[in-house]
């Protein structure tokens, strides 16, 4: 896997981890087009609450953070592959009780049914210094997630150390090795599970990019990446964190499902539209 070099005196620590599986098709990313390469851009984070009112939605909502659903296999911050989107909505708000979390419209973007509703396609979590969305596919009501992508910047005084950060990720995600190309301290993880690579291609594709929009593709299983930059002035410290995870096999099927389902909504309105006005005989 070929990993982008990060430049400058800022140097950056890459780490990627991946357990992926293969099949074949095309991409969507969460623009919402199929074959696009550009991506929805995400809402900025949200405004800290006035002084008083509750920090984030898990007191402001009252969530019962003792009683979550358990992650199956990979995780970030307890939201794994596959979770209801209730439960990552939950997950989400209880994992840092500053964040202010909601159903936001910035996923993926999908038709209409005939009402005009949509199902849900993103829980979006903000605070300071953080953000965490999670991308959902499914039919209204049965959304699940597909994607999950989370960003810390450590302001000064809190960054963690980067061997420690980088023995938290090998116990997480996988072993981790000395990044080719990246000097002493910089790791990234060994790649678990390769899949064949494109001719012409600059990454592999299966591996959920930790920068810009989010892309999935229907040929590659779930996969978990990890980027993390030193601090500019002391390389010793990890000054930001992204961790990506994505399931492209099944969130093409379900948006497909859905896609399917809502265009055979709109067949079954048109048909009823057409029968009723089949007595209406106008005047010539």
């Amino acid at each position: 896997m070929k990993m982008n070099r990060l430049r400058g005196a800022a140097c950056a620590a890459l780490l990627a981890a991946m357990v992926s599986a293969c099949g074949g098709g095309g991409k969507t990313d969460l623009a919402g087009t199929d074959g696009g390469d550009e991506g929805a851009t995400m809402n900025a984070a949200a405004p800290n609450r006035p002084s008083g009112q509750p920090q984030g939605t898990a007191d402001a909502e009252s969530i019962d953070c003792r009683s979550l659903a358990a992650p199956s296999g990979a995780d970030v911050v307890g939201v794994s592959l596959g979770m209801r989107a209730e439960d990552a909505y939950k997950a989400v708000a209880c994992s840092n009780r500053a964040l202010r979390v909601t159903y936001d419209a910035g996923g993926f973007q999908v038709p209409a049914m005939p009402d005009g509703s949509r199902p849900r396609t993103m829980v979006l979590g903000q605070r300071s210094g953080e953000k965490i969305e999670v991308s959902l596919a499914g039919l209204p009501g049965q959304e699940t997630v597909v994607a999950i992508r989370r960003e810390v910047t450590y302001g000064q005084g809190q960054e963690p150390q980067m061997a420690a950060l980088a023995q938290q990720l090998r116990g997480k995600y996988g072993e981790l090795t000395a990044a080719e190309g990246f000097g002493a301290g910089n790791y990234h993880a060994t790649l678990i599970r390769e899949q064949p690579r494109q001719p012409g291609e600059i990454r592999n594709p299966c591996e959920p990019p930790t920068h810009g929009p989010m892309e999935i593709y229907p040929y590659c299983g779930p996969s978990v990446a990890v980027h993390v930059d030193a601090n500019p002035s002391n390389p010793q410290l990890a000054a930001h964190l992204i961790v990506s995870l994505s399931d492209g096999m099944t969130g093409m099927r379900l948006l497909n499902e859905y896609r399917a389902h809502a265009q055979a909504a709109a067949q079954r309105q048109q048909n009823q539209e057409a029968g009723q006005a089949a007595g209406r005989n106008p005047t010539l």
